[in-house]
């Protein structure tokens, strides 16, 4: 409730100068529950200024990849692990907006859409792509291409409602795309496409990754350093598969199975996820020398602390 006595207008066209008019509408959607207030606040618009900015950047990396390139459409691409867990993840999506929307629940909605876009595509699948994308295998690449247009696509389109600036702008130049998005067919759930059981699998691989960034954070080991990894696993082949996702991603500068901890040679740090027991030498991770000599002055300062 705006007053003109206590001078706490918001004029919404100063905030669309400073904002835009796309980061305004979203945070006027976002967390909002039909028939309940929301406070306005300028944290919450730059929140979603940060978003579309994510999303500007990741149609960016799209289109500058697929620039000069005929992309082949998604049902003549052979698809890796990576490129079924995010058309899962996009299908889930798709099915979870819609229901949302048709019940009028937009601030649900409109969570689930940005969440997806920049949890799922952005932070995950783009990086997961890279790989191939820098590499030789030109195939490949079509393939990658294919999935990144094909979900970028669809993903702009859940957004429309919410963002219809900027998403309208990105869709124009992606490859394949005629006319305006207002005008193009509204994404639906295609069970098909779910890859229920690969999506599952693929879960253990980012598992392993998370974990081995888990560790390098708890020793204080900067992201950037290479360690070697040992795994324990049955699911080799999954494993195997995604080996250069793995690596790339969580800073490894080489992946060898081995039967079990006692082959490790030396002190490990070691971490289990559902498909595999993981081990990196404790020397790779920290300093040893200076560990020990954080870890004495801790020791110093609270036992000073008992003594006090």
């Amino acid at each position: 409730k705006m007053s003109k006595s206590l001078g706490n207008g918001i004029d919404p066209l100063e905030v669309i100068e400073q904002y835009g008019a796309d980061s305004l509408r979203l945070s006027l959607l976002t967390g909002v529950a039909p028939g309940n207030d929301t406070r306005y606040s300028d944290t919450k618009v730059e929140a979603c200024r940060n978003f579309i900015n994510k999303l500007w950047n990741a149609a960016r990396f799209v289109l500058m990849n697929a620039e000069g390139k005929k992309i082949p459409a998604i049902t003549e691409v052979k698809l890796a692990p990576a490129d079924k867990w995010i058309i899962s993840k996009l299908q889930n999506c798709i099915r979870e907006v819609t229901t949302n929307l048709n019940r009028y629940e937009l601030g649900v909605a409109s969570d689930l859409a940005t969440s997806f876009v920049w949890d799922d595509f952005c932070d995950w699948y783009i990086e997961l792509s890279k790989p191939a994308l820098y590499g030789e295998d030109e195939a490949r690449k079509n393939d990658v291409l294919s999935v990144l247009c094909y979900v970028l696509e669809n993903a702009l389109k859940l957004l429309h409602p919410f963002i219809p600036f900027v998403t309208e702008e990105i869709y124009a130049n992606l490859p394949g795309t005629n006319g305006s998005i207002m005008t193009a067919t509204f994404p639906c759930y295609n069970a098909k496409m779910a890859y229920k059981k690969e999506a599952k699998a693929f879960e253990g691989v980012m598992e392993i990754i998370k974990a081995v960034r888990a560790m390098k954070k708890d020793a204080a080991c900067p992201p950037s350093k290479k360690v070697e990894l040992f795994l324990v696993s049955a699911s080799k082949r999954l494993i195997q598969a995604n080996k250069d996702s793995i690596m790339k991603l969580s800073g490894a500068s080489a992946l060898s199975f081995v039967e079990s901890a006692s082959a490790v040679e030396g002190k490990t740090v070691s971490a289990v996820t559902e498909i595999a027991e993981i081990y990196v030498p404790l020397g790779e991770l920290v300093d040893l020398e200076k560990e020990r000599a954080r870890l004495a002055a801790e020791v110093e300062r609270i036992d000073g602390e008992i003594a006090r």
